[in-house]
């Protein structure tokens, strides 16, 4: 770690060990805190700051305050040949995501298309680290989840909404390019930031795609660059301290 300016200049080695070590320290489980620690890493290097390290203070919030179980124990099963169910247990949701992947990614290895409704998880941020493990398996990503987008606020702010957000369609062909937002649940979505709320319970579809399924003139969306800058990632002072006494 070197100091630069007013941050500290990290590799990713460094994030994930701040990560687990603040997690655990929180009250997460050693697996859980893997994966936030694998999830946050991925947001870093994709350059979303708000939501890779400038999430954590807010996840261990919400862990304390009892609105995300930081040791729930994510389960999923087969409901049709091609489809998934899994249930976060009321956990985030990147542990869920790693816990079905490798079935979910053999569906679709098979079939050529599979598809997972991940029901009772945290909001999320960054999809870049299933991103990565699904190229990596010449799979293509396509997903509808309910994610956090940097809004201004009236007092000119900004803040982390939930809100439907879609990824990897605008390249796909046929009617999933001209899938429309999912209707809004019965209940008002939960505030992410402000005072403490309900738990969250909220749903997210996963589709992986076999890259070779595509038609001849639409290819899959391009893989994320696996480049780590030697130089590191420039984490702020502040943001560190935060993230150190959580």
């Amino acid at each position: 770690m070197r100091d630069i300016g007013d941050g500290h200049r990290l590799d990713a080695e460094d994030i994930a060990a701040l990560v687990r070590d603040t997690c655990q320290r929180a009250g997460f489980s050693a697996s859980v805190a893997d994966s936030v620690a694998r999830s946050i890493v991925m947001a870093e290097r994709g350059g979303a700051r708000r939501l890779g390290l400038g999430l954590l203070p807010q996840m261990i919030e919400h862990a304390r305050s009892g609105q995300v179980d930081p040791k729930a124990v994510p389960t999923h099963r087969a409901i049709a040949p091609a489809v998934l169910r899994v249930d976060a247990a009321g956990g985030f949701t990147c542990p869920a995501l790693d816990e079905m992947l490798d079935d979910l990614a053999a569906l679709a290895a098979h079939h050529g298309l599979a598809c997972a409704e991940v029901v009772n998880a945290y909001p999320i941020g960054s999809l870049a680290a299933l991103h990565e493990a699904t190229t990596r398996r010449a799979l293509s990503l396509i997903a509808h989840v309910q994610g956090l987008v940097p809004r201004p606020t009236p007092a000119g702010r900004i803040e982390l909404r939930i809100e439907a957000v879609t990824h990897g369609l605008p390249v796909t062909p046929g009617l999933l390019a001209r899938t429309r937002e999912a209707h809004t649940p019965d209940r008002a979505t939960p505030d992410f930031e402000g005072p403490v709320g309900p738990a969250f319970r909220l749903t997210h579809r996963i589709v992986l795609l076999r890259n070779d399924v595509w038609p001849d003139d639409h290819g899959p969306p391009p893989e994320p660059s696996d480049a780590v800058e030697d130089s590191g990632i420039v984490v702020q002072v502040d943001l560190l301290e935060k993230i150190i006494t959580a």
